[in-house]
């Protein structure tokens, strides 16, 4: 079954939910994830072919290119940043370890 194409819209909720992003919170991530899944089906949607070359589905679709290379680029950078953030402990931790064990049991 094909979509009409007033059915092609990301909800302005949603775009703003992939737009800003947050990560870091409950409520955050559960709009992030509607929204990405909004955007997903739109994106997969099967348009009927003789709609397939007006130019306002081509302008929409490429809205949802941008859409999604942007929320993917933020997921990316978030990612990156746990990653770091992540791997900063350990060697902290591991350091603080080496420093007890320096400091504990090799005076002996």
């Amino acid at each position: 079954m094909y979509l009409a194409q007033t059915q092609l819209e990301l909800s302005s909720e949603n775009q703003k939910a992939l737009l800003s992003a947050d990560l870091t919170s409950t409520d955050g991530l559960r709009d992030v994830t509607t929204a990405a899944k909004e955007l997903q089906a739109v994106m997969n949607a099967e348009i009927h072919p003789a709609l397939v070359q007006l130019t306002a589905v081509q302008d929409q679709k490429k809205s949802f290119d941008r859409w999604k290379s942007k929320f993917s680029h933020t997921l990316s950078r978030h990612f990156n940043n746990l990653f770091i953030h992540m791997v900063s402990a350990k060697f902290q931790l591991l350091y603080l370890f080496l420093q007890y064990i320096i400091e504990h049991l090799l005076v002996l």
